[in-house]
Order: structure tokens, then C-alpha cells, then sequence
């Protein structure tokens, strides 16, 4: 039985899983980052906290009896006046380490094919001239079955005997690394040999190469700039203090070291895991729809040893999916285009949580406020996040329709992943926007306006692609206009 070719052709043209799940593991680094260093910027230099406790004495500035902000606006100009001169170094913190994350995830980025390449000894085949000659014709014709203008640059792994390959590099330098064990099945199985190069292939062609290799970039560099840094402040909060080994016996009560603020950023820490894994899963299925495509079966790899079942819960973290997955990919492409329960959760619970740390950190450094055009703005900021989302939801899940698929819960699950995510995310905010007041929160709710315009146009369009000869204006060639639709949204 061969795969749905229309599908898997869709799932070039329409925005994917794996861009997606990628989206969010940004938006998820940018907002562990920002809480990490907003808690820097207030324990470094030390006098930092001593002068916030003395300006907020000095403005009469506390909790009213309900544990809320004190509403009363002529403290809160007084506390921001008397803080001014700490706004600035508090910025610096915040810039300081979204552009040290940058750096460094850009760094790890372009260095990692070289060390690669360097590390395994990889060799060109091209430079091999007795295996060019054999490799030259076949890897030629896979090569326009994946419909590649320029085939990539293919490699050798001399040391690895597993029948596997691997696709690596840049946008502009893909590499397409061999086994030694894949190339002797040319001899006696090439079918196999084919079905394997052509899923390589495929991540070049799905472009999903600078995807990938940036996503293991952000999380290395996560993990170097924000992570570790944090955890050795956790040990010694006046490590760059004057005797960092022995801080004073009182310290600072909004330090990080507190159990609910350590547990909250733990869970984050593992969201942020979980994204990096789901875009590495998602972008195998999609290579896979296309292999069953190309090669005009659903199981191009049988031939191949079956992995060993994951639990569930390790299926979660694994890199690959499993095989009922792969397999449910090939047999049905245009499952891909689905817009998925968790996935938009996930989405939902990023924007939720970018937001909240960004909101803090302007009001850290006394910009977000009652009084200028603070709330106007961030309200602009979360309803283009959210509608974006929702963009993405209704192409998916329209393009789903087109292709043939059950319209059951296709708008409606995603939808209400979404309003989950977003509520689970005010919840896991891993600290109190300072000086945000109650009135700031319906900043949010104003840019639900334009995220429900979306939702209703991706309703509206999504309708008649169920029954295109009936409706007329949707034919199966017609041009997609989720774009037109949703772009002013917001």
C-alpha cells in the first residue's frame, strides 16, 4: 500500500511540528533565562538588596493584609524614585544574559559539524575514488527521488558498522554522513540501503537540519549560561561578592535559595527538556512520511532490527520515536498536519511564561506600570504571541482537512490545549512580577480579541475545505490564506 502522496507533499508547504515544538523550546530558554538573571540582578551587587528593603521602607511600601501589592500609586512613585539608580545595572543583567545565551547558542551551533567531523573521523566519499565510483550513480538518483537541487555533501564513518547514516550541518552546508555498515547493504539489499539514505535525504529536503542542531545548540546553551551559573549561586549566593566563601550569616530572602522557587524552575528545566526531545521525535516522523512517499510503501525498513519497545514515560524522552509511531507516520501522512493536544499545550504554557518573566524584568527596572504605555504594549506582545499560535493552529488544522482528515476535535482539542497551557503557565511562574499590580492582568485579555478573530477564521475557512466541489472557493489547488486572514488579528 503506498503512503498518501498528496499528504506527505502538504507537509512541506504548511507549517510543522517540528517548527513549532522548536518555537517553544525558544520561548521556553528565553523565559528560564530571564527569571535566572532578574534574580542575579537583585542579589549582585549585594547592595542591591539591602537598598531595595531600605526604598521600600522608606516609600511605606508593603503587602496589604490580603498578600497583595499596595494599590496606592504615590508609594509606588516614591519606591521607583528612590530604586532609580539601580534600574540601569538591573537592566544590564537582563541583556547581559539573553546575549550571552545568543552567543553562545551560536557558537555551539556553527562549531558542532566540525567537531563532528573531527571526532568520528568522518572522510568524503568523494575523496574515496574507489567507493565514489560504486556510491556515485545510486546516491545521484536518490538524490533527485528527494527532489534536491544540490545534493549534500556525503560522508563516511568508517568505524561504525550499524546499517545507519545521519544528516548534520548548516542551511547552506548539509552533510550527509554513511555508515560503513549501511554501504555493504548496497551489495544485497538495496532497498534498505535506499530507504535509509532517502530518510536522510529527507531531513535535508524538509529542511530541517539548521532545526535540529539548533535546538541541541539552545539547550547546551542553556544549560552553560543559565543553569550552571544559577546552581552555583544556589550554593553561594555572594559568589562574585568580596569573600564569596563567607557570605554573611542573613541572607537575601528573595535569593534563589527557596524551596518553591528551586522546585518551580526544576519543572521548568524539565519543560525545556521535553521540547528539545519533542522536536528531535517530531522531525524523524516527518522524514519518515516522506521515505513512505519516495518509496511508495509503508514500510521501507523492514528489513531493519526492530528497536525494543519504551515505556511510556521514557518515551517522552527519547530522541527517536518508536516504532508504532514512525510506522503510523508512513501509513498516514497527513496525521502530521493535526495540530496536536500537547504540542499546543506546550506552546500555550511558553507564551504564558515568556510573558510573566519578561513583565517582570520591565518592572524590575521600573518601566511596566500604571501611568505610561507599559500595559498598552505588553498587551500588543502577548495577543500577537497568542494569535500567532493560533495562525499556526488554524493552517494546520485546515490543511489537515484538505488533505482528507477526520474534522472531529481537529480545531477544538488544540483550542482548549491552548487556554490550558496559557492558565498552567500563570501558575508555574517561578517569581511575583514586582511592582505588577492587579490592574496590569487585564493586559492579557485585551489580546484575546484578536486571538478569537483568528480562531473564528480558521473555523470559517476550515468549513468549506471539508467539501471543496461543493463550496467552490477552496479547490484542492487553491491557494492557502491563513496568512491574509490572521496577520492583522492582533
Amino acid at each position: 500500500m503506498a503512503a498518501d502522496r498528496p499528504a506527505a507533499t502538504a507537509i512541506l508547504r504548511v507549517p510543522s511540528g517540528t517548527t513549532q515544538r522548536f518555537a517553544t523550546l525558544v520561548v521556553l530558554t528565553l523565559a528560564s533565562t530571564l527569571h535566572i538573571y532578574g534574580v542575579f540582578a537583585t542579589i549582585w551587587p549585594v547592595a542591591t538588596f539591602t537598598e531595595d528593603a531600605h526604598c521600600q521602607v522608606r516609600a511605606n511600601l508593603y503587602l496589604t493584609s490580603g498578600a497583595t501589592p499596595d494599590p496606592d500609586e504615590s508609594k509606588w512613585n516614591t519606591y521607583r524614585e528612590c530604586m532609580s539608580a539601580l534600574f540601569l545595572p538591573r537592566l544590564g543583567w537582563l541583556l547581559t544574559g539573553l546575549l550571552l545565551l545568543a552567543l553562545a547558542a551560536v557558537a555551539i551551533y556553527y562549531a558542532r559539524p566540525a567537531w563532528r567531523v573531527r571526532r568520528s573521523r568522518l572522510q568524503r566519499i568523494d575523496q574515496l575514488p574507489a567507493l565514489w565510483d560504486k556510491l556515485r550513480e545510486p546516491l545521484t538518483e536518490l538524490v533527485a527521488t528527494a527532489g534536491l537541487a544540490k545534493p549534500p555533501e556525503f560522508l563516511l564513518d568508517a568505524s561504525s558498522l550499524r546499517a545507519g547514516g545521519v544528516a548534520f550541518g548548516h542551511r547552506r552546508r548539509p552533510r550527509v554522513c554513511l555508515d560503513a555498515g549501511l554501504v555493504a547493504l548496497l551489495d544485497h539489499d538495496r532497498p534498505t540501503f535506499e530507504a535509509v539514505v532517502l530518510h536522510e535525504l529527507a531531513h535535508v529536503r524538509n529542511n530541517d537540519i539548521a532545526t535540529t542542531y539548533a535546538t541541541l545548540a539552545t539547550w547546551r546553551a542553556f544549560l552553560i549560561i543559565g543553569l550552571l551559573p544559577y546552581l552555583l549561586v544556589t550554593i553561594d549566593p555572594f559568589l562574585l561578592s568580596a569573600d564569596p566563601w563567607h557570605p554573611p550569616t542573613l541572607l537575601p530572602l528573595t535569593g534563589p535559595v527557596t524551596l518553591g522557587l528551586a522546585v518551580r524552575l526544576a519543572a521548568l528545566v524539565l519543560l525545556v527538556y521535553l521540547a528539545r526531545t519533542a522536536v528531535l521525535r517530531s522531525r524523524e516522523r516527518y522524514a519518515d512520511a516522506l521515505v513512505a512517499t519516495w518509496t511508495g510503501t509503508t514500510d521501507p525498513y523492514r528489513a531493519l532490527a526492530e528497536q525494543p519497545r519504551l515505556r511510556r514515560v521514557l518515551s517522552w524522552i527519547a530522541t527517536h520515536p518508536s516504532r508504532a509511531a514512525r510506522e503510523a507516520a508512513m501509513r498516514d501522512p497527513k496525521s502530521l498536519l493535526r495540530p496536536g493536544f500537547w504540542e499546543v499545550l506546550a506552546s500555550g504554557l511558553a507564551i504564558q511564561l515568556a510573558w510573566a518573566h519578561l513583565v517582570s524584568g520591565l518592572s524590575s527596572v521600573s518601566w511596566y506600570h500604571s501611568g505610561n504605555e507599559s500595559f498598552t504594549v505588553m498587551r500588543y506582545v502577548w495577543g500577537i504571541a497568542v494569535g500567532a499560535l493560533v495562525c499556526v493552529i488554524a493552517w494546520r488544522g485546515a490543511a489537515h482537512l484538505r488533505a482528507g482528515g477526520t474534522a472531529r476535535g481537529v480545531f477544538a482539542l488544540p483550542g482548549a490545549a491552548m487556554g490550558l497551557g496559557l492558565a498552567l503557565g500563570m501558575y508555574l511562574q517561578l517569581q511575583e512580577a514586582g511592582g505588577v499590580r492587579p490592574t496590569a492582568l487585564p493586559a492579557q485579555a485585551g489580546g484575546l480579541r484578536g486571538a478569537d478573530r483568528c480562531v473564528s477564521a480558521g473555523l470559517r475557512v476550515g468549513r468549506p475545505l471539508r467539501t471543496p466541489a461543493r463550496r467552490g472557493g477552496c479547490a484542492p489547488g487553491a491557494a492557502w490564506p491563513p496568512r491574509r486572514l490572521c496577520c492583522s488579528s492582533a
